[in-house]
Formats: C-alpha cells, sequence, structure tokens
C-alpha cells in the first residue's frame, strides 16, 4: 500500500489526558505515561512524513520512547518483550503487503482492523495509528480484550481509542461476519465503549439488516507467542475474514514456539511446502489454510509474522438476532412472608 503524503491527519489531543491513577481502571500505570508517552508517539506518527513511515530505520528513532515503555512493550500482557528496531520493521512491512483498499469492492476507500488479546491497547493504538497515517484516509476497526474494558484499558486509553476511532469488543462477544456487517452499516465506533463492550454486534445492527461486506484489511494478535492453542482458535475464528493475519513469533530461528512435531505437514498440506520461508511457516500455514485461509503466503518481519490471504471480494450477511426472551417473574411470595411486610 503506497503512502499518501498529504491525507487527513486524526484529531489527536493530549492535553485532555489526565494523570492515571493507580487501581481499577488504570492498567498498571501509577504516572504520567498515557499523555507524557503513548499520546505524543501517536502524534509524532500521525504527522510524520512518507520517507520517515516507509523507512524502518527512522521509525525506529521515532518509536524509541514509546517501545522504552514498560505498558507498551516490555510486559507479556501489553505486546511482548521486544524493541523500537523489531517494532518498525513490522509496521513498514505490513504496510507494503497491504492492498490498496480504494482498489477493492464494495468500500469507501477504509483500512479494516482488528486486534485480538489487545492487552492493555498501548500497541495495538501505535499500529493503529501507523496504519491510519500511511493510507491517509479513514481507519474503522476494533480491539478485543477478555475483559471488561474498564478492567483493560486506562480510561485515558480510551480517550485515545476514540480519537483515533476504533471500538472495543469482548472476547466472548466477538463474531467477525457480524462486526464486519457493523462496520459497513456504522463505520464510526460507538463513542460509548464500555456499555457496549458485552454486546454482539448482531444485537447492535437493526434487526433483519442484510448486505454484502468487505473483510478485515489487517487482523493482529496482540498476545504470547506461548499460547499456541489460543493463536489456533484466532485463525479459526479469522482465517475466512482477514487479507493479513499477523501475530508475534520471536526472534528468528526458534521463537515461533512451534510443537516439536507441529512443523512436519501432512500430504494433504504438501502444497504449502513451497512457502516455507522460516523455522515455524509451514506450521503456521498449514494452520491458518485449513482454519480457512485461501492461499496463505508467509512473510517474516522484524519477531513477527504476516500471513498474507485472499478471501472473497464481499460476503453476505443476513442478521437474524432475536431479542432474549425477557426473564421470568419472581416466584409469588408465602403468605407468611407477605403478612410479615404488611406489618
Amino acid at each position: 500500500m503506497p503512502c499518501v503524503e498529504n491525507g487527513t491527519k486524526l484529531p489527536i489531543e493530549c492535553a485532555t489526558l489526565g494523570r492515571s491513577t493507580v487501581g481499577f481502571g488504570a492498567a498498571g500505570s501509577n504516572k504520567f505515561s498515557h499523555g507524557q508517552v503513548l499520546c505524543p508517539a501517536l502524534v509524532a506518527i500521525n504527522f510524520a512524513s512518507c520517507a520517515t513511515l516507509t523507512s524502518a530505520a527512522l521509525m525506529t528513532g521515532l518509536l524509541a520512547p514509546v517501545a522504552k515503555e514498560r505498558l507498551c512493550c516490555r510486559l507479556a500482557w501489553a505486546g511482548m518483550a521486544q524493541d523500537a528496531h523489531s517494532v518498525a520493521v513490522f509496521l513498514t512491512e505490513l504496510a507494503r503487503l497491504l492492498p490498496v483498499p480504494a482498489t477493492l469492492p464494495n468500500n469507501k476507500g477504509d483500512v479494516r482492523f482488528v486486534a485480538t488479546h489487545a492487552g492493555n491497547g498501548w500497541l495495538a493504538l501505535v499500529i493503529a495509528t501507523y496504519l491510519r497515517r500511511v493510507h491517509g484516509s479513514a481507519l474503522h476497526g476494533l480491539l478485543v480484550e477478555d475483559g471488561k474494558s474498564e478492567w483493560v484499558q486506562a480510561g485515558d486509553v480510551r480517550k485515545l481509542m476514540r480519537q483515533i476511532g476504533v471500538g472495543y469488543r469482548k472476547t466472548s462477544a466477538f463474531e467477525p461476519l457480524a462486526e464486519l456487517a457493523l462496520l459497513s452499516h456504522s463505520p464510526v465506533p460507538n463513542k460509548m465503549i464500555m456499555p457496549i463492550a458485552g454486546r454482539a454486534a448482531r444485537a447492535i445492527l437493526p434487526r433483519r439488516w442484510e448486505g454484502d461486506t468487505r473483510v478485515f484489511d489487517v487482523c493482529l494478535r496482540v498476545g504470547s507467542p506461548l499460547e499456541l492453542e489460543a493463536l489456533t482458535r484466532d485463525f479459526v475464528k479469522l482465517a475466512p475474514f482477514c487479507r493479513t493475519m499477523s501475530f508475534w513469533t520471536g526472534v528468528s530461528g526458534g521463537g515461533e514456539r512451534v510443537p516439536r512435531t507441529g512443523g512436519v505437514l501432512s500430504d494433504e498440506d504438501a502444497s504449502i511446502k513451497q512457502h516455507q520461508q522460516f523455522p515455524g511457516a509451514a506450521f503456521h500455514l498449514a494452520a491458518f489454510s485449513r482454519a480457512g485461509g485461501v492461499q496463505p503466503t508467509a512473510h517474516r518481519a522484524g519477531n513477527w509474522t504476516i500471513i498474507k490471504s485472499n478471501p472473497p471480494a464481499e460476503l453476505h450477511f443476513a442478521n437474524d438476532y432475536v431479542d432474549p426472551p425477557p426473564p421470568p417473574p419472581p416466584p409469588p411470595l408465602p403468605p407468611r412472608c407477605r403478612r410479615l411486610m404488611i406489618r
């Protein structure tokens, strides 16, 4: 995807961010890190030139302050231990592999983005802001995590999510095709992040809504590579709906955390062997293909793996959601309890 030099800029405002407090909603922060580290990094990306955005060396310097922050890249729940250079290489390669959204059918020129296991949101917001800036137009999508938003992200991070234009959904309520249909119907996320985080997209869409939608351009997993079963579950859920699937796989030559027998392909997956470009690629490609990926190819980018797929240009969705029945009325109180209440 070529970089757009004079695209529209995000209205990111750091002055509105207050001090994070320790405890509920602080996501482990006890300082001004959101306003003094994360937000300035997002602003720097937002106003960077294409020469900077397409250069891994220049992006390394730009990302250095936020990559040093423990809340971004030093804790497993926040985005894995990685340095600024590995993130920069990943971003520039991801942008290179992305198709130009305006060339795809049934779209409004936006980039569609989803980050699962998003943790406290820091790394996901850095990547979303970068893609939005490189594309120069709109980015629509959401972060997905197991807990409530107020448990996972600090209040200032939720403010930045609103400014960048991404929503939030609990993992238990996340359904990719319904989310894509919701993006087609209402691309701008609801500003009430917390109240609707646990509500499925089917329940938010108008009843009986039906139409065609486009898949995610970028699917990102921000989580531990040691959780191989969780990665496989993400493949099963997302493979049919992603043009690119990215996940952290560690340093080259063993960091992919492939089982001892996992790198051996069965005969039915023999055709994928030609795409094995680094340790573990064959295993990831085979799992992604079985989950519904179409002609996947793997690319190494820093400490990340990017799988590029070719899903259908359009997917059809018909909303069949029915409101659950109201709960039954409570049983009547025994006569003795009613007498006591009257007294």
